[in-house]
């Protein structure tokens, strides 16, 4: 059962009139709210000055109904006199229901449309369409279907004798409480805005205005886009993080290095498709050497590191790394949060007849002792030129090398404006081109990837999307 606090305007028939609840008091007896807060203008503060009607009433009722209401507060406003005015008291409702969320956040909140001033229902009727929070409006219809009639002079009231006529009172009394079903104007307008961001992939910004109206939307829609945008950020870690418990799985790859250069990949699509051509294409490097890797075990059978020195930087220092997974006490948060470095060793190189091979091939080719410098591309393709005999894979090695060089390495180190069609001048292939490029490229690194994998991140808007709207 739901926990509810009431916020109530006072008005002329309340608590009782003509053997019947008002309305403030008979949605207390339909809900039994845990907190109540009533709004007095002068008229009702003089009324209450008499017998304390209001709380007198709610409290007969706790007896009643053996139920205990923990906190009435009583919101006297003697200088208000222009209840007619709708500006006089909209944002003295507002802070009020601000202050009712705070003290009570796992309530629901119950706002009375039904007593005070037409001007007063109306603001509460349009607070509730525009709040950040969710709010039931109720109203309750008079036991007559149509206008009360008029009541006593308000100084001859006489509670006592009102409580005990009250036919409301009966243990079969009719509820004339009705929720107004209202759509949240404010919510529906945010979640219009949240959709679109998300079809933009812009999913930081859709989570923060989910977050804004967090009591309108389903929990899994926050989830999920906390995991979005952690995705987008390829922080792999987080989006586990904010999936476990879940029964969602947004990676159509999961396996270890194939996941991390197959969301590489759909990172840069994404840059692709939005027209971010820089981006898009100073971000090829860093996949191009984790695909050149693929390729040359996939096709080759090698693994450079098993041909290098580990090294791993920390602090400004360089160390070499034990080999064998002897690392000493002092090394272990070293090797764990340092950057680690692979360096072709010629001793490594010279202690196998297949390190030999890959020794001469790249003496061949830079004339001369290799270096024990890091490994990078320069290296990786001579080797693979050498070894592979797809003329087609050696074609789609030529292009990438020259995106490289022409292309990529020029929009890292100038400012330039990078448009399709300068893209399409430099190296004759098209943004789209590059990524399919990539694409292929990954194929034949034997990265397992299904042609639909590729539309992952439209998927998993649209699952948002869909969970959100429900």
């Amino acid at each position: 059962m739901s926990e509810y606090v009431l916020f109530s305007p006072v008005g002329g028939h309340d608590p009782i009139a003509n053997y019947r609840d008002g309305a403030l008091l008979h949605i207390c007896r339909c809900y039994q709210p845990k907190a109540v807060y009533l709004y007095l203008s002068q008229e009702m503060c003089l009324r209450n000055q008499q017998d304390n009607r209001y709380v007198d009433a709610l409290h007969r009722l706790e007896q009643l109904l053996a139920y205990h209401i923990e906190k009435i507060e009583v919101v006297e406003k003697p200088d208000l006199v222009d209840v007619q005015l709708f500006d006089s008291f909209y944002e003295d409702f507002e802070n009020i229901l601000d202050k009712i969320k705070q003290d009570y956040p796992n309530t629901e909140i119950l706002v009375n449309t039904s007593s005070g001033t037409p001007a007063m229902k109306g603001a509460l009727n349009l607070i509730a369409s525009l709040s950040k929070h969710k709010i039931t409006a109720l109203q309750v219809t008079t036991p007559y279907k149509k206008e009360n009639p008029k009541l006593e002079p308000p100084e001859e009231y006489d509670l006592e004798a009102a409580w005990e006529c009250n036919e409301d009172n009966e243990r079969n009394f009719e509820k004339r409480c009705s929720e107004f079903q209202q759509v949240n104007l404010l919510a529906k307008i945010k979640k219009e805005m949240i959709v679109r961001l998300i079809e933009a992939y812009d999913y930081q910004a859709a989570l923060d205005i989910a977050e804004s109206i967090d009591e309108f939307i389903p929990k899994e829609v926050l989830t999920l886009l906390m995991a979005a945008k952690c995705r987008l950020m390829l922080d792999h870690k987080g989006v586990r993080r904010a999936l476990q418990g879940t029964i969602y799985n947004i990676f159509p790859v999961n396996s270890g290095k194939h996941l991390i250069i197959f969301e590489y990949l759909l990172y840069l699509q994404l840059r692709q498709k939005q027209g971010n051509y820089a981006d898009f294409v100073r971000g090829v490097t860093p996949v191009v050497m984790d695909l050149l890797e693929a390729l040359l075990w996939s096709k080759c059978k090698i693994d450079l590191k098993d041909y290098c020195i580990e090294k791993v930087k920390y602090n400004n220092k360089t160390y070499i790394v034990p080999e064998n997974d002897n690392i000493p006490k002092y090394m272990e948060d070293i090797v764990r949060k340092g950057d680690h470095i692979f360096c072709l060793s010629n001793v490594k190189l010279a202690a196998s007849s297949k390190g030999l091979e890959i020794q001469n091939i790249l003496q061949k080719k830079f004339r001369g002792e290799i270096q024990e410098n890091p490994y990078t591309s320069a290296q990786i393709y001579p080797l693979l030129e050498n070894y592979i005999d797809d003329t087609k894979l050696i074609a789609l090695l030529s292009d990438l090398k020259k995106i490289e060089r022409d292309v990529r390495n020029i929009t890292a180190h100038q400012i330039v404006s990078v448009t399709e069609d300068w893209i399409n001048r430099k190296v004759e292939m098209s943004s789209k081109d590059i990524m399919d490029l990539l694409k292929r490229l990954a194929a034949n690194a034997g990265l397992s990837i299904k042609q639909e994998f590729w539309n992952s991140y439209d998927d998993m808007n649209k699952l948002i999307v869909d969970i959100l709207c429900l």
